[in-house]
């Protein structure tokens, strides 16, 4: 029987979620191994996160050049050693720095990853740091910072967290050329001594077998967990601020406003994300509805929550005409007393629920994307219960609520600015 596509499907209501949760097992030396076994395809990824990101760091560049380093040679294989197993084995190793942790990721078919284990293994120990590799990777990255200099959005978003933590803060600081030019060999060795000398956590995700388990354990058993850096590290105390960079030949400026708010352990941080989805996190929102469809200021206006490890910010960010700068701030700050002053429509509300709750299922379609789910939680000291809790905060928040949240978290006097393009 065909499907009679002039009527609309049913709706139904997702009142829960069946988000299958990864296998935990603690390995011999107190490391824990999540293990999430899904999917058809013989394919298969292994995570190994280790506290090693700017949060650690006592020089700045030394999480990023050591991680980009790790297959740059070792004792055992040369980088052209690594890099032709790699291709031969259709596999992918990626090595990524953040800013509270550092991850290597290994892709393969899953016949192949037992194969890969020794060149991971390699990585993790004996890492050499060849002197003329670190020169190539230190002009590559001054070439990137530079062309990033002409950048309006680069800069803004720079500037933006400069202003929220403070300049020496690992959240607030960013690279630059000197800082690239004084960093040494010997300063990424003692980095990679003291952090990747123990793993936080490990994620085993795709369709394995046994055997993958019982390499994966071989390897990582002796290891221990690794200690935290300090984590009392204080943010900017400066007051609320406002800067302007003015670029005449600039035909655009970009806006970045924001504050720090609550984090991912925080109870209202669930209801916290429908408040700002309706600010202005998807294309539907308040800010696109305002600034983008009804003023023209811009092709697209967004808010987010930067949910990191010891600390959280609220941003809103566009590209913007540079000659509607100050009408746009005037635009963000009448649609923020609108929250205060009047509840969200029932219609407007059922809309962004329904929205969240389909673009969440939409992002756990595959193993990959569902073990990030776990990692999240994992990595912010929360449990699986977490997305449970998520979905009944979404579908039973009501508009009295979002307007409390609003006028407690949302305040305009509190936003620091930051435009580059034009002046005021």
């Amino acid at each position: 029987m065909l499907i009679d596509r002039k009527i609309a499907p049913k709706f139904h209501k997702i009142n829960s979620i069946n988000l299958q949760e990864p296998r935990r097992e603690v390995l011999s030396g107190g490391v824990p191994l999540y293990m999430l076994n899904a999917g058809k395809s013989p394919v298969v990824r292994l995570e190994v996160v280790l506290q090693a990101g700017n949060w650690q760091q006592s020089t700045p560049g030394q999480a990023y050049f050591t991680a980009k380093m790790l297959t740059e040679g070792t004792a055992a294989y040369s980088a052209a050693e690594i890099s032709e197993m790699i291709e031969t084995l259709g596999a992918q190793i990626d090595v990524t720095p953040g800013l509270d942790f550092a991850t290597i990721s290994v892709y393969a078919l899953t016949k192949h990853l037992n194969k890969l284990l020794p060149v991971l293994e390699s990585m993790l120990k004996t890492a050499q740091f060849p002197e003329k590799e670190l020169t190539r990777l230190k002009a590559i990255k001054i070439r990137q910072i530079s062309i990033n200099e002409s950048k309006n959005h680069v800069i803004a978003s720079q500037v933006f967290r400069d202003k929220l933590f403070g300049s020496e803060h690992p959240y607030g600081s960013y690279l630059q050329q000197e800082q690239v030019d004084q960093l040494s060999r010997e300063d990424l060795i003692s980095f990679y001594e003291n952090r990747y000398n123990a793993v936080h956590s490990i994620y085993l995700s795709g369709a394995f077998t046994d055997s993958e388990i019982t390499a994966v354990k071989q390897l990582f058993n002796e290891y221990t967990p690794s200690m935290p850096a300090n984590a009392h590290k204080a943010f900017n105390t400066a007051p609320i601020s406002s800067t302007w960079i003015d670029r005449p030949d600039s035909l655009q400026a970009s806006l970045r406003l924001g504050t720090t708010t609550i984090g991912k352990n925080h109870p209202e941080f669930p209801a916290f994300l429908v408040l700002n989805e309706i600010f202005g996190g998807y294309f539907g929102s308040r800010l696109m509805k305002n600034i983008r469809e009804e003023k023209g200021y811009t092709y697209g206006i967004h808010s987010a929550i930067g949910a990191l490890k010891h600390g959280s910010y609220w941003i809103i960010g566009a590209d913007i005409q540079r000659d509607f700068a100050n009408e746009t701030i005037e635009e963000v700050r009448k649609e923020i007393l609108k929250l205060h002053m009047h509840a969200v429509e029932e219609e407007e509300l059922e809309t962004v629920k329904n929205y969240m709750i389909g673009a969440f299922l939409a992002d756990i379609n595959t193993p990959f994307a569902i073990s990030d789910k776990a990692k999240m939680v994992h990595l912010h000291g929360l449990d699986h219960s977490y997305y449970q809790r998520w979905i009944n905060t979404v579908q039973s928040i009501t508009a009295e609520q979002i307007q409390s949240l609003a006028i407690r978290y949302f305040n305009p006097d509190a936003l620091s600015e930051v435009i580059v393009g034009t002046d005021k």
